[in-house]
């Protein structure tokens, strides 16, 4: 009978155990300066500079993000404003995806998030400013007033009030009101004029969107949704012009737009090549911004590192660098900043059998397939040090959400990484489990798909399945036909880098464990999960909220809905003259208000 997660003794304990093995492996790659801003061309302390040292443990910290401190000086929406920032010159960012679209209610990822962010505004956006200590806290989980000047839930949680800023127009001059918000969130929500909206399944307890008068907003939902605020704020939900694109909608995707409210406009817009932008003087966010404009510039992810080590660019890839990339520019880059590592949820590596698909719908089999996977040969060997194993149990491991420690690792597959098991002994446990079903080494056939971002774990994946008597095969397809193969849900095991957007486990649960969810692509489905989701989801007391989260997660991965192998992780890297942004983990940084740049400056 399984034990009631709830009443497992230990628990504040070994949430407190967990963070402080956190804190006490973090080492720093990258030294602030007295501003806050990292150093050029030095990690840390060590003024010398040098090479890269690999870590198995990123930076990150365990302290849950507050509501940071007015700024002295501030801009209209509050963020601060130095003294010492400059005005004037061109920031030149990269772009580098092929395909340009402009809609990102649509996309999952692609160039409209670089592309449109410079133009738009949200309603409320996470954090995009502060120090090193800043990032290091976490300041980029914080959500910010950006269109909304606040916001206030009603006693019974079933409404969210928004109220507005005046005196915010349209760059055609139509003043922005409630409709323009109104209409952008029942659009996202309902899907209406759309090819597909990702993260309408976020927002599926909003019953409608309303205007209480023209600048007042209200979010009516049918229960109570605590993550409400990180489902509003996701960095894909721009705002845009009712009044242009209410009945027109396939214009958003496919034209760039000319009616903005951001702090930049479009210039020049050359497909395939570049996009110029222009500092907008009427910005409603004064003194923002300190740009004369920006360059957005079509580039191979490959010539990055390059293009920032000679000074053509000044952003390349906004979330970071990881392995040999970040290796060498530490190495020859002097015109480079680094600031402390962060962990890329997006090349979180994981394992999905098909659910749907015999034998491997076996509990006991997937068990033996979890135990396999050598979480720490894939951390040291296959990418350098340059992942980590998946403490948080998937969750965000630097947030108050993570999982302790010792819950994740009673999970099968998850013990190698601790003291309470190894690699080999998971290994023998495995092949005790197939022979108590019957089956005799090599008589199991299994054949994995990979794609290029998993493609390196290739060796790593079919070696431990074969030394538990599994004889595995992969198949490495192109992006396209993976993720064809992946939503038809034909296959019998894939190796996926994917993970969710979000730190909140609203958003992760809902997206990957829940049944029939968009990125529950294996089929995996479970009653008690689905109820144990819905009651997290709901519950407005936080701590009451986090031990549900931990239930349902843990239920999930013991029935290996997900077997996760590592977290990525990545330096960010700009050039030595960009000031005034933050860095964030890659789900932020290469799809939000990051990419706005409107409170960046250049400095020699």
């Amino acid at each position: 009978m399984r034990q009631t997660r709830a009443g497992r003794p230990g628990l504040v304990l070994g949430l407190c155990i967990a963070l402080m093995l956190t804190l006490a492996g973090c080492t720093l790659f990258g030294g602030g300066s007295a501003d806050g801003t990292p150093s050029p061309n030095g990690p840390g302390d060590n003024a010398g500079g040098g090479a890269v040292t690999p870590t198995a443990t990123p930076v990150i910290s365990n302290v849950s993000p507050t509501a940071t401190r007015a700024p002295d000086r501030a801009s209209v929406s509050g963020k601060p404003t130095p003294a010492r920032a400059e005005r004037g010159g061109t920031l030149t960012a990269a772009i580098w995806y092929s395909d340009y679209a402009f809609n990102t209610w649509e996309e999952v990822e692609g160039a409209s998030f670089v592309t449109m962010h410079p133009l738009h505004n949200m309603l409320a956006q996470p954090r995009t400013w502060g120090s090193t200590d800043d990032f290091q806290w976490n300041g980029f989980l914080e959500i910010h007033p950006d269109l909304a000047s606040g916001w206030e839930t009603s006693p019974d949680g079933l409404s969210v009030l928004f109220s507005l800023r005046r005196g915010v127009s349209w760059s055609d001059g139509t003043p922005l009101t409630c409709e323009d918000v109104a209409w952008s969130y029942n659009t996202i929500r309902t899907s209406e004029g759309l090819i597909r909206s990702p993260r309408a399944a976020h927002m599926s307890v909003i019953e409608d969107v309303t205007c209480r008068d023209s600048l007042t907003v209200v979010f009516s939902l049918t229960q109570p949704k605590p993550a409400l605020l990180d489902a509003i704020a996701l960095p894909h939900n721009i705002v845009r012009p009712r009044h242009i694109y209410a009945n027109d909608t396939p214009s958003m995707r496919d034209e760039p737009p000319a009616v903005t409210t951001g702090p930049f406009v479009i210039d020049e817009y050359l497909p395939g090549e570049r996009i110029t932008y222009r500092r907008n003087d009427a910005y409603w966010d004064q003194p923002f911004p300190y740009l004369d404009g920006l360059e957005m510039v079509a580039m191979e992810e490959s010539a990055m590192p390059a293009a920032l080590r000679t000074g053509v660019l000044h952003v390349g890839r906004p979330s970071g660098y990881s392995g040999e990339e970040a290796e060498l520019l530490d190495a020859e880059c002097g015109a480079c900043q680094f600031w402390p590592r962060t962990l890329a949820l997006g090349q979180t590596h994981h394992l999905l059998l098909n659910h749907a698909r015999e034998p491997w719908n076996d509990s006991r089999l997937k068990e033996a397939v979890a135990l396999a996977v050598d979480n720490t040969k894939y951390v040291r060997n296959v990418h350098n040090g340059w992942h980590v194993s998946p403490t948080g149990c998937g969750l965000y491991p630097s947030s108050v959400w993570a999982m302790p420690i010792e819950r994740c690792t009673v999970i099968p597959g998850y013990g190698d990484f601790a003291t309470t098991s190894s690699p080999a002994a998971d290994k023998a446990r495995a092949r005790e489990i197939l022979a108590a079903l019957g089956y005799s080494p090599g008589e199991l056939s299994l054949s994995l798909l990979f794609s290029p971002d998993t493609e390196k774990t290739v060796s790593a994946v079919i070696s431990d399945l074969q030394q538990i008597g599994i004889n595995a095969a992969s198949d490495v397809l192109a992006d396209d036909q993976f993720t064809k193969r992946l939503s038809e849900g034909e296959f019998d095991a894939v190796v996926h880098a994917d993970w969710a957007i979000g730190v909140d486990p609203d958003l992760l649960l809902y997206g990957h464990f829940y049944t029939d969810a968009r990125d529950n692509f294996n089929g995996f489905s479970s009653a008690e999960v689905d109820d144990l989701i819905d009651a997290m989801s709901m519950d407005r007391d936080p701590d009451s909220r986090r031990n549900l989260a931990w239930d349902a997660l843990e239920l999930a991965l013991e029935e290996q809905a997900k077997i996760i192998v590592s977290h990525g992780v990545l330096v960010p890297v700009y050039g030595s003259s960009v000031r005034g942004l933050m860095p964030a983990p890659d789900f932020l940084a290469e799809y939000g208000p990051h990419l706005r740049y409107d409170h960046v400056w250049l400095s020699d």
